[in-house]
């Protein structure tokens, strides 16, 4: 068994050149442990007391990312879990992991992120990847679309230093890199999640564009699905996202039909004062219809 742990850590993520700053991490009560079998089985366990996030890129719209919405008042601050993640490891067959269990515990969190915050992160944590929007809109050929996404693949990876690239690697060597990144999820559960939302989209004004939506992420489950971790993540923030932005929208549509009812009446009242002149409407029947007509004998 193998086992990390620590008290408080900062965390500064910079661009490659260690200059501009990305985010900064603040940690809290970090554990992680690892145990392995013989037969190359093993679980995994992290937890982490508490965290905060804090955007670093300029000119940004939100500044806090990520902290905790709410902590329980009954349990010591020592012992709080923000987040705990269980995995449980079959042997690996031809290769690739078999991830039996996973399962990822949160606390309601504050979320405040930017399109382009987001982008920032995908590109720092995965630069092999290129994104579809880095790729679309380059001219040419195929061929020559094919060598652009190479060639931005090649300069990505070279300006990361969040991996350390292997050099003068054969074929066999790639095929086991593949495999190695490839894993076979059994189950994978993500119970609901209540979060508070603020998004700006990369443009002035957008459609999924919210501020301090009070949302909830229903509980997320999949089986027996051969992914790499991008494909996880990806595959979580497509059904969140989804599953956000009709929430997002329901409470927009909602907020102008109330909004749309307040203003309704009082223009309705001052149509009739407007025509039957304001004798002909006294203070106890303004509001009632029938008494519009009514004469006092």
């Amino acid at each position: 068994m193998n086992e990390v742990c620590f008290r408080k850590a900062q965390w500064r993520l910079t661009e490659a050149d260690g200059q501009l700053g990305i985010a900064h991490l603040v940690l809290s009560n970090f554990l992680y442990t690892k145990k392995t079998n013989a037969d190359d089985s093993g679980e995994h366990l992290l937890e982490l007391g508490y965290v905060t996030m804090r955007n670093l890129l300029p000119n940004q719209n939100y500044e806090e990312v990520l902290m905790p919405s709410e902590l329980q008042i009954k349990m010591p601050v020592d012992r709080q879990r923000t987040l705990r993640i269980f995995c449980r490891e079959k042997p690996p067959c031809g290769g690739i992991s078999i991830i039996e269990h996973f399962e990822v515990n949160v606390v309601p969190l504050n979320i405040a992120l930017t399109y382009q915050f987001f982008k920032t992160m995908m590109k720092f944590c995965f630069p092999d990847n290129a994104t579809e929007e880095e790729l679309s809109g380059e001219g040419g050929s195929t061929a020559s679309k094919g060598s652009k996404k190479h060639a931005s693949l090649r300069k990505s990876h070279k300006e990361s230093n969040f991996y350390v690239s292997l050099q003068d690697k054969d074929d066999v060597e790639i095929m086991k890199q593949r495999a190695e990144q490839n894993k076979l999820f059994v189950y994978i559960k993500i119970p609901e999640l209540p979060v508070k939302v603020s998004y700006k989209g990369k443009k002035e004004k957008n459609l999924e564009d919210v501020a301090n939506f009070r949302l909830v992420i229903p509980t997320l489950e999949y089986h027996n699905v051969t992914w790499t971790w991008l494909d996880f993540l990806m595959a979580m923030k497509q059904d969140s996202k989804s599953a956000l932005l009709s929430q997002a929208i329901k409470h927009k549509l909602n907020l102008a039909h109330f909004r749309a009812d307040d203003t309704a009446t009082p223009n309705e009242e001052e149509k009739a004062r407007l025509l039957l002149g304001s004798k002909l409407m006294p203070p106890e029947s303004k509001g009632s219809k029938k008494n519009l007509f009514k004469f006092n004998r």
